[in-house]
This record gives structure tokens, C-alpha cells and sequence, in this order.
């Protein structure tokens, strides 16, 4: 199993899950509204990639693009560096 962590871009930290939510219910980020802010669950990623957040309760959000980054970590919690690749690279040119 993969670890990871969270980073909010809005504010260049790690991603609280309560507040993130709690906020939501007073600034226009409609999409984490149905979540239960003191009921948190934690962070999925799925195989394509898409950020969720759950809450204990079975609610779902889908996180939009380009508002988290998520950072994977190492045994010993340390971020792992990646590289990302544009298609020119990948073709060898």
C-alpha cells in the first residue's frame, strides 16, 4: 500500500480534512458541502489519478483538479521526488 500525503494549494500546507470541510460550508467550495466536517474518513486516490475525500458516513467528494497536489511518501515518510515525463521526452526527442 502506497502513503501519501495531501497539500492544499490554496495554502501551501498539508490538507486538514476538518477544516477543509467546515470551511466549505461558508465559502463558495460547493463541492465538499455534503461531507460531515466532524465525521471524517481520510483521502482516496483512484487508479486514474482522481483525489476523493469520505466521511465515516458513506458521503463521497470529488476533489476538483488543480486544488490539491498529493505527494508520495516513502517507509519513512519522507516525499518520494518524482519526474514528470511531456510526450516529447517519453519519445526520445
Amino acid at each position: 500500500m502506497n502513503r501519501f500525503r495531501v497539500v492544499d494549494l490554496t495554502t501551501g500546507t498539508e490538507a486538514d480534512l476538518s477544516e477543509l470541510v467546515l470551511a466549505a460550508q461558508h465559502n463558495d467550495e460547493s463541492w465538499a458541502r455534503d461531507l460531515i466536517y466532524c465525521d471524517m474518513e481520510g483521502f482516496a486516490v483512484m487508479e486514474d489519478g482522481t483525489l476523493l475525500i469520505l466521511d465515516e458516513c458513506g458521503n463521497v467528494a470529488y476533489a476538483p483538479e488543480g486544488r490539491f497536489q498529493v505527494v508520495e511518501l516513502d517507509e519513512k515518510g519522507q516525499i518520494i521526488p518524482f519526474h514528470v515525463f511531456d510526450n516529447h521526452e517519453e519519445q526520445g526527442k
